[in-house]
């Protein structure tokens, strides 16, 4: 993905094995990755940086991904952001697209599926341009 060469990445999830195995695809993409266990450190983390994707999952111990997008839907409006969640569903989908969301992946995840959201993220920004 050409589009995240040197970009900021932030991952909000609970299990270390996702967040591990994401730091693993991202190393490749030659940008650079943050991970946090909670929505609430996520928050911490975007008083001191900015980030260019932000990828959330929705059931963390504390707030849950869906509020957490809800509460920096304004304030980082421009951020791509992508929802990953094992409870996936139109609806659920449907509410975090209303809170700003770019892409959503159904977990189990994959790299192609990580690949096919940001690809077609790519493609998004490569048009806003």
């Amino acid at each position: 993905m050409n589009w995240l060469e040197g970009k900021k990445v932030l991952l909000v999830d609970d299990d270390p094995t996702i967040r591990d195995s994401m730091g693993l695809f991202f190393d490749g993409e030659v940008c650079e990755y943050t991970s946090v266990e909670s929505a609430e450190r996520a928050l911490e983390e975007l008083t001191f940086q900015s980030f260019d994707l932000i990828i959330s999952d929705y059931k963390l111990s504390g707030m849950d991904g869906l509020e957490f997008l809800g509460r920096i839907r304004e304030s980082h409006s421009t951020v791509a952001k992508i929802f990953i969640t094992v409870y996936g569903g139109p609806g659920l989908f449907s509410q975090a697209e209303q809170m700003g969301v770019t892409g959503c992946i159904e977990k189990p995840l994959t790299a192609e599926k990580v690949e096919a959201c940001l690809a077609q993220i790519g493609k998004t920004r490569g048009k806003q341009r």
